[in-house]
C-alpha cells in the first residue's frame, strides 16, 4: 500500500443501547483505490473508498444531528412531564406500594391526583 492512496480517517462507533455514550473515535489506515459496495436506490453499485467516504461521513454528521435534536426534545418532554406531574400533583407508586417519589411523605396531607402502576400477568 503506497501512501499516496492511504488516509487516516475516523470513524465513529455509536452504542444502540445508549445515545447518550461518548463516540469512541479511532483512526483507520484506508486503502483509497479498494473497491467497496454501497446501496443507492435499491441497487448495489461498486464504487471505491474514495467515491464513497465523502458520502459516508455527511451521513454520519446528519446522524449526529438527528440524535442531538433527538435528545434536546427528549429533555423538553421530560421537563414537560415534570411540570404537568407538579401542576397536578400527581405521585406514581411501585406495584409494593412504596412511593417512587421522595417528597411523598411530606405530600400526603395534600389533595392530588394517585396513579398506581400494576402489572398483570
Amino acid at each position: 500500500m503506497s501512501t499516496n492512496k492511504c488516509l487516516y480517517s475516523h470513524h465513529s462507533c455509536i452504542s444502540g443501547s445508549e445515545n447518550k455514550e461518548p463516540i469512541n473515535e479511532q483512526e483507520v489506515l484506508l486503502d483509497l483505490a479498494r473497491r467497496c459496495y454501497r446501496m443507492i436506490g435499491g441497487v448495489l453499485v461498486e464504487r471505491t473508498i474514495k467515491e464513497v467516504l465523502p458520502t459516508a461521513e455527511q451521513d454520519k454528521e446528519g446522524i449526529e444531528v438527528v440524535i442531538s435534536r433527538l435528545n434536546e426534545a427528549l429533555q423538553r418532554k421530560k421537563k414537560e412531564l415534570t411540570d404537568f406531574e407538579s401542576k397536578y400533583k400527581i405521585r406514581i407508586r411501585k406495584n409494593d406500594g412504596e412511593s417512587m417519589d421522595d417528597n411523598s411523605k411530606k405530600e400526603e396531607s395534600a389533595q392530588g391526583v394517585l396513579i398506581v402502576l400494576q402489572m398483570c400477568n
